[in-house]
């Protein structure tokens, strides 16, 4: 992330700039940026990704109407002023793989990154904004960025306006526009522009065509831990989960209806351990949608067969992984990866917590079990 940022100090970064205002980063390109694709080399990428259908076609905002699977319609739509983006591409890029697990492990969010190949005098998305972080690396070439103020600070999936492929989320542009633009710059090759979620941007080539990667930041906000806390208070509450009768009839019973399910919220999230339960879901959550670097993974499985109570577990590069109880077993959870222990040391664990927490196991999760891995977990 250092290396990412700099010149910019990482916790300067994090005080004055996360979450609040855009970053623009202009030095020369960095050596590290040679480990990543280069433009001779992103056929290599784009037929990867078109293999796994992770590859999308787009000008003016909209779908290009082209077959994005194959690579000879890739080219010819590129030629006619197509951008090019590969999703998901740390899944196909080893050096790709290890930045995100760097940015990932440094904001302890999990990331995605998606490549765009724009040719020269093109655009591929008109004004929009994200629902995540972006942070824009310049990979080569160049390209003008248009940033304006957001409509809503810090929004949600459903308040941003998305161009297509995204209409499902789409919002329409507000009626008066977006006013003049706060940053209007040219990215050049080794230079960053960190945009908070919300902060309206389009972009645009001109003489020479561009390729960037855009690692997204998607963070667990406030608002998903409370989906979690819903789910743990009806799980607790038989009043949660009776049917509703048809709305409309009587507004009024319908509103001591509703109050009524708010106080039996309140009530099942007061119980003990319920708010612990749905910090730790909320946790597992995170850890599930974590990017595992490249490399190890089979060589990990293999080892696991020898695992035991005594052994000691560490994060492996680019993991986001915990460590719960569930069912009688020990479980430790990433994405794609999941490890289950044995029941003998469930038991172990339990016992252990009980005589650190006092009070008797009730099946639930309980802080001193619920640790995550290489947090004191064994």
């Amino acid at each position: 992330m250092a290396q990412l940022l700099a010149p910019l100090p990482v916790e300067r970064f994090r005080r004055d700039s996360f979450e609040q205002a855009p970053v623009l980063i202009e030095r020369a390109a960095p050596a590290w940026l040679a480990s990543l694709p280069q433009a001779a080399a992103l056929d290599g990428l784009v037929r990867r990704a078109a293999v796994a259908k992770n590859v999308w076609l787009v000008k003016q905002g909209a779908p290009y109407p082209a077959s994005p699977e194959s690579m000879t319609s890739i080219l010819a739509a590129y030629r006619q002023g197509a951008t090019v983006v590969v999703r998901k591409a740390h899944l196909e890029h080893d050096a790709v793989s290890a930045l995100a697990a760097a940015v990932e492990a440094a904001l302890a969010q999990p990331v995605t990154i998606n490549v765009y190949a724009t040719p020269p005098g093109a655009q591929g998305f008109k004004e929009h904004a994200d629902g995540h972080d972006v942070f824009i690396l310049q990979l080569s070439g160049e390209k003008r960025w248009r940033v304006f103020r957001p409509i809503i600070h810090l929004p949600l999936e459903s308040q941003v306006v998305r161009p297509p492929p995204f209409d499902e989320q789409i919002l329409p542009p507000p009626p008066e526009g977006y006013g003049e633009p706060i940053l209007d710059l040219r990215l050049t090759r080794g230079q960053l522009l960190y945009l908070p979620r919300g902060f309206v941007h389009a972009a645009e080539t001109s003489q020479a065509g561009s390729a960037h990667l855009t690692i997204g930041a998607h963070p667990l906000r406030q608002r998903d831990l409370l989906t979690e806390m819903l789910a743990v208070a009806a799980e607790r509450a038989r009043a949660l989960r009776e049917t509703l009768p048809r709305l409309g009839k009587d507004r009024g019973s319908e509103l001591a209806s509703a109050r009524r399910a708010l106080q039996a919220t309140l009530d099942a999230l007061a119980a003990p351990g319920a708010l612990e339960e749905a910090l730790a879901r909320a946790e597992r959550r995170q850890a599930r949608a974590a990017i595992p670097q490249l490399g190890g993974s089979l060589e990990a499985i293999e080892r696991s067969v020898a695992l035991e109570l005594s052994t000691q577990l560490r994060h492996r590069s680019g993991t986001m992984a915990v460590a719960f109880l569930e069912g009688g077993r020990v479980v430790a959870v990433g994405r794609h990866e999941e490890l289950l222990l044995s029941s003998a040391a469930y038991h172990a664990v339990v016992d252990r917590s009980v005589g650190e927490i006092g009070g008797e196991h009730n099946g639930r999760l309980s802080d001193a079990a619920d640790r995550p891995i290489g947090e004191g977990a064994g």
